[in-house]
C-alpha cells in the first residue's frame, strides 16, 4: 500500500476504506487502517477498526486474527 508506505495515512485511509467495504475479509486491511489511525493519533478510531476486523475475522473464521487484534486492542487503551 504506497500512501501508506510514503506516510500519507488521510489518503491511505480513503483507499482502504473503500477497499474494506468491497473486500471485508481482508484482515490485513484493517490492521494497515487501525496503523494508519494511530500514527495520526486517533487511537479511538483505531481501536474501533480492530473491532470491526473481530466482527468480520469472526464471521470469516479466523481465530487467530480475532485474538491479535483483541491484543492490538488492550494496547491501544493502555494508550488512552
Amino acid at each position: 500500500m504506497e500512501y501508506f508506505k510514503q506516510g500519507d495515512y488521510e489518503n491511505a485511509i480513503i483507499y482502504l476504506t473503500k477497499y474494506l467495504s468491497l473486500h471485508d475479509d481482508e484482515g490485513a486491511g484493517y490492521r494497515t487502517l487501525a496503523q494508519c489511525y494511530v500514527n495520526l493519533g486517533e487511537i479511538e478510531k483505531a481501536i474501533e477498526t480492530y473491532e470491526r476486523g473481530i466482527q468480520q475475522a469472526t464471521k470469516y473464521n479466523h481465530p487467530s486474527m480475532v485474538e491479535e487484534f483483541k491484543q492490538e486492542i488492550e494496547t491501544l487503551k493502555s494508550m488512552l
